[in-house]
């Protein structure tokens, strides 16, 4: 289909961390739905599907994008913003999920003693942070999130 799913820890979505121009020698389905449908209607990295042929959880979407000869994708873009968590000497507050291959890292749960719920950062459970002081890679952000005393994060949120 030309491209490449993440499934999310929290939520029953698969996030579209990469979309693929060829396959083959060919133009994949992705590429030409862009190519073809209105701005409003194109699919981008980040976007979130949510449902595959009428289906909703992770498992049966995985398996119809590979089995399936047609589909019908429903796509959701996220929300996104930015918070800054001044940690003054306290830990985060938030536990994170993450693959090292992955595109993106999960907050897991918010802790109400932490560094984010005392800055009031809007932060919750599933949300998806894809940047953190310019950095985007997995390893990366964690380590930026682990130890810089203020670090700015881009959180991604499905609404």
């Amino acid at each position: 289909w030309g491209m490449e799913l993440e499934v999310t820890p929290a939520k029953d979505v698969l996030v579209i961390a990469k979309i693929h121009g060829v396959a083959g020698g060919a133009e994949t389905a992705m590429t030409i739905h862009n190519r073809t449908a209105p701005q409003a209607a194109q699919v981008s990295v980040g976007d979130c599907v949510v449902r595959v042929n009428g289906k909703a959880d992770t498992g049966t979407m995985m398996r119809l994008l590979q089995r399936e000869v047609e589909i019908a994708i429903v796509t959701k873009r996220p929300s996104q913003h930015r918070i800054t968590v001044p940690k003054n000497g306290r830990a985060l507050g938030f536990s994170l999920k993450y693959l090292e291959s992955g595109a993106s890292v999960f907050v897991g749960s918010v802790d109400p003693a932490g560094a984010a719920s005392a800055a009031k950062a809007d932060v919750q459970a599933g949300d998806r942070i894809i940047e953190v002081n310019g950095l985007s890679s997995p390893v990366e952000m964690v380590s930026e999130l682990k130890n810089h005393p203020a670090p700015e994060i881009l959180i991604s949120r499905l609404m």
